[in-house]
């Protein structure tokens, strides 16, 4: 009898002592907050950008690229967003003249019809990289001084873009692929727009560029980087033209926004004069000119 009563008397001691070391053990737990603010957010970025998870690297760079900061992560976040608004109109654009002449070679009805809604989707995708891209210059060009130097720091994309991807080539050739390839080629397609528009920001080829990234943040002069970004809008802007969306509201806005570049471009090339840049600048100029004929 004197057992048992041991025993009950024992079990609310027990489970005073769980709950006193539960509660414990929960307010140590919730003492400890989970990393935050800019800079890990932008690590977070760097690793989903190897990864490839792109949407993910825009909502993680969102806030601190477009706050009107000139925080050290805040002008990383506007470089690796035009990177990826870059890379965005270059893939669509040409997804987009890929399934034009699709089309207009086919003889099946499905593929006409299939290429047909492709290339519509793609137009609409790559012009709302042009927009994006369109921001991150607005962010740039919004402080009296374009900066003389802007840091590429972010790691080689761990799942490479081919150099060709051969069912864009079948494609425009008229030949029916199943939709499941087709949305395969356009995944390669942006892998292979991401590559292409990495070496072009830092100026080598695939393999130099690669090997850049991997050994750290790769510095960018201001004034090659504002010409890639003149560039890249140019590029933007042929989308809202006569041969792609026909949107002359949306054109005059992004001619605007692209002529902002001028300016800085100008003071640059005027403390640091260069005959190819200076070229490079008047054709674009000039390019920017003729699509403002059709606003």
């Amino acid at each position: 009898m004197n057992k048992d009563d041991s025993s009950d008397s024992l079990s609310p001691r027990l489970w005073i002592l769980c709950v006193l070391l539960t509660s414990f053990l929960m307010a140590c737990s919730s003492s400890v907050s989970p990393p935050t603010g800019p800079g890990y957010d932008y690590e977070q970025a760097k690793l989903m950008f190897k990864q490839g998870n792109l949407d993910r690297v825009l909502s993680l760079t969102d806030s601190m690229a477009s706050r009107g900061s000139t925080s050290p992560e805040a002008l990383k976040a506007r470089v690796l967003r035009a990177v990826i608004f870059s890379s965005r109109i270059d893939a669509y654009k040409d997804l987009a003249d890929t399934y034009q002449k699709g089309s207009q070679i086919a003889t099946k009805a499905q593929s006409v019809t299939s290429y047909n809604r492709h290339r519509s989707n793609d137009m609409q995708y790559g012009s709302e990289s042009a927009l994006n891209l369109g921001e991150i210059i607005m962010e740039f060009t919004s402080t009296p001084e374009f900066p003389k130097e802007v840091t590429l720091d972010a790691p080689w994309p761990s799942v490479e873009g081919p150099q060709d991807v051969e069912n864009l080539g079948r494609i425009r050739r008229g030949v029916w692929v199943p939709e499941d390839a087709q949305e395969a080629a356009g995944v390669d397609a942006q892998h292979k727009a991401i590559d292409d528009v990495l070496a072009d920001l830092a100026g080598g080829d695939r393999s130099k560029t690669k090997a850049a990234m991997q050994t750290g943040p790769v510095k960018i002069d201001g004034l090659d980087f504002a010409l890639f970004l003149e560039k890249q809008m140019v590029d933007g802007l042929t989308l809202f033209g006569p041969k792609y969306l026909a949107s002359s509201g949306q054109l005059k806005t992004l001619c605007d926004v692209a002529n902002r570049l001028g300016p800085p471009i100008e003071a640059m090339l005027k403390e640091k004069p260069d005959k190819a840049k200076e070229a490079q600048f008047k054709k674009l100029q000039d390019q920017i000119k003729d699509l403002e004929k059709f606003t």
